[in-house]
């Protein structure tokens, strides 16, 4: 847990880079190849397609914006879990 104004530790992994073994203790990677991350917990995807490794992941959070193109990038994605035979769930919006 961290409070609201600390650092919190992560590396930017790109994409074929070799990680060192002192870097995997870090808890949050930025990567370019989601395939690629040391770990598989959790899986935040903040670009506009599905990413092909979703399926390794214990869970994944899909951030969509508000912008029409956004949104309709996010319609599409709901529609290929759905097609991939996973149920995606929603946040109660306030």
């Amino acid at each position: 847990t961290f409070d609201p104004d600390d650092f919190v530790p992560h590396l930017r992994l790109r994409r074929d880079e070799p990680i060192a073994a002192a870097q995997r203790r870090t808890p949050i990677w930025l990567a370019e190849l989601a395939g690629q991350a040391p770990s598989r917990d959790v899986l935040v995807n903040l670009g506009p397609d599905l990413v092909p490794a979703f399926a390794e992941f214990a869970r994944v959070v899909e951030l969509v914006g508000a912008l029409p193109d956004a949104v309709e990038d996010g319609r599409r994605r709901w529609r290929q879990y759905l097609a991939a035979g996973i149920t995606p769930t929603r946040p109660a919006l306030r």
